[in-house]
């Protein structure tokens, strides 16, 4: 089940998160999974918030580890080249799922418009580059949703990991888990 939330004046927002890459970008060479940075741990956060945040993270990804198994991979760094420079990427999770379909996840404890950046600008095109031939779609898992976040398309609420496959591949799918569990 697809449900579409619309908000009043929804415009475009400045995202904090500033890393972007198109589908079909010129800039980016090649990109695939870096199995050399594969299990290396992120520096520990800071802030409370970040702490939070990586808490629900965990949450989730126990969650999609019970549902999906081993077609889950959780924090796998990509590696991308875009003119010269190489760069990486870590994915909150990565599901495959069977008939060539893979399903980013981003993990929010409080829904953000960096959200859409980070799956739509920067993530999707670098996962879809390196799985071609796959269908590639984002998902946002979040225990807290405000409707009235700016992003640059209308978010669609829906009741699986699944069920993002059912929505076009702008749209931000959003699966809404107080608890991180589904």
């Amino acid at each position: 089940m697809i449900t579409t939330i619309v908000a009043a004046d929804q415009m475009p927002a400045l995202p904090y998160f500033r890393r972007t890459l198109r589908l079909g970008d010129q800039n980016l060479l090649n990109a695939g999974v870096d199995f050399e940075l594969s299990g290396s741990l992120p520096p520990p956060p800071v802030s409370e918030s970040a702490k939070r945040g990586l808490r629900y993270e965990r949450k989730v990804l126990h969650s999609l580890g019970l549902r999906f198994g081993c077609a889950c991979a959780p924090q796998l760094p990509f590696f991308f080249q875009t003119c010269g420079k190489r760069g990486r990427a870590v994915v909150d999770a990565l599901v495959l799922l069977p008939g060539r379909r893979a399903l980013v996840v981003e993990c929010k404890s409080q829904f953000s418009a960096d959200a859409w950046y980070q799956l739509h600008k920067f993530y999707l095109p670098i996962v879809s580059d390196a799985l071609r031939g796959w269908t590639c779609r984002g998902l946002v898992v979040t225990a807290s949703f405000d409707p009235w976040v700016k992003v640059p398309t209308e978010p669609r609420l829906v009741d699986s990991p699944e069920a993002a496959f059912d929505a076009r591949t702008s749209d931000l799918c959003v699966l809404i888990s107080r608890n991180g569990r589904f």
